[in-house]
């Protein structure tokens, strides 16, 4: 049943659940309690979560909970038109797969002290993603209160809900607001409140699957299109101050100062080539998103191959160079014994006296070894190399 639940094939009696907000506000830990399972968790502003990824909690006799793990439009990783695209394709597919969302959890965290730009695009886009009509199936829940006190966390909670731009507008239009204590019991609580839903389509759901709107046709992408044109003419601004800065500069003769401004023009274009890129990659339609998705399966695929293969690679090299090393320790070894076995022939010939001239050979005292005697000198030859010393010719037993 696509990409999103893996190996999982949802009954009909299962109940779905998204988990939404910013990165860093708790999501993953949230499911974490809820399923027991290893969900990888994000520190402040990493994201961990890059794709839609479904995670299944045991919840009664007849059915199971799917929770619907969602990157946030903070992401550290991605563009936001990336994240609106997995998100779109994601709950398109279950939709298709007529596996319907139950409710939506919106986390936030208590901690915030104001609610940044970050934040509020965050919300913006997740009410369109849902649009009004669905708003009756989503809790908004804060999170973190063991990191605040519970006075100045009351007093942020109440801001939220009496904020129309924040989630005053939500409230009116039917969601609910609840706490979470970073308990599985707080956990499996709101669970089950959202259990109790009829199922829902959702804005997005609607708009391309059954309304067969491109992603820039949806209320989401026209929201997000609209946040990018904002930055191209932030962008703009920024490089029109810098050229005329540029200019003023050359004016003076001040060529360090012109040089930097003309550096970072060139990022600031950048930039600005960047994000009407974006804004370019939101005219596609699900087909296209599957297509694209399918392709990318596909490259990923033989990326993960390549690096096995480079991984087996590696390994045989450790083995290789753990023969080395061992082969090294080998001929060390032989060659300490033969430094110890020609201090003691050396040793003999200071002590013993004069022997009939000629050469002989004698027997090897360790494997790979031989001695040969001269009429001055004697020679050991150890694995192909020869150590000598100077001596008078003895007869070696």
């Amino acid at each position: 049943m696509g990409d999103v639940f893996g190996g999982f094939r949802p009954k009909p009696s299962d109940i779905l659940i998204a988990i939404m907000g910013m990165t860093g506000s708790g999501k993953s830990t949230f499911i974490a309690l809820c399923t027991g399972q290893d969900v990888p968790v994000g520190h402040d502003l990493q994201a961990c979560t890059q794709h839609v990824t479904a995670y299944q909690c045991k919840w009664s006799d007849t059915s199971d909970i799917y929770l619907l793990d969602t990157p946030g439009f903070d992401d550290t990783n991605r563009s936001d038109t990336e994240v609106l695209k997995e998100i779109a394709l994601s709950l398109a597919k279950t939709y298709e797969d007529n596996a319907k969302l139950s409710g939506i959890l919106y986390l936030h965290r208590i901690t915030d002290r104001r609610i940044g730009g970050s934040a509020q695009k965050n919300l913006m886009m997740f009410r369109k993603l849902c649009g009004k009509d669905s708003l009756k199936n989503v809790i908004l829940v804060t999170t973190m209160w063991e990191g605040e006190d519970a006075a100045t966390g009351e007093k942020r909670e109440q801001e939220l809900v009496a904020t129309d731009g924040f989630w005053g507008a939500l409230v009116e239009e039917g969601a609910q607001v609840s706490r979470h204590n970073n308990t599985r019991s707080s956990a499996m609580s709101l669970l089950k409140t959202v259990a109790k839903n009829n199922r829902v389509t959702i804005s997005i759901q609607k708009e391309m699957v059954s309304e067969h709107k491109d992603l820039n046709e949806t209320q989401a992408g026209i929201g997000l299109n609209s946040n990018i044109l904002l930055a191209e003419q932030r962008v703009m601004k920024e490089m029109s101050e810098a050229l005329e800065m540029e200019r003023q500069a050359r004016r003076d003769q001040d060529e360090k100062s012109a040089e930097e401004q003309r550096q970072y023009r060139e990022t600031m274009q950048k930039k600005f080539d960047h994000l009407n890129q974006e804004r370019e990659n939101l005219k596609v339609s699900l087909e296209e998103m599957k297509e694209q998705r399918r392709r990318f399966k596909v490259l990923e695929g033989k990326y993960k191959e390549s690096k096995e293969r480079m991984r087996q690679q590696d390994k045989k090299i450790e083995s290789l160079e753990e023969q080395r090393k061992l082969r090294e320790h080998e001929m060390l070894q032989r060659t300490e014994e033969a430094t110890k076995e020609l201090a003691s022939l050396r040793l003999q010939l200071s002590v013993r006296g004069n022997t009939p001239t000629g050469i002989s050979s004698v027997k090897p005292r360790s494997s790979g070894s031989r001695y040969v005697k001269g009429d001055e000198d004697v020679t050991l030859f150890l694995s192909g190399r020869d150590f000598f010393f100077g001596g008078k010719g003895e007869s070696f037993k």
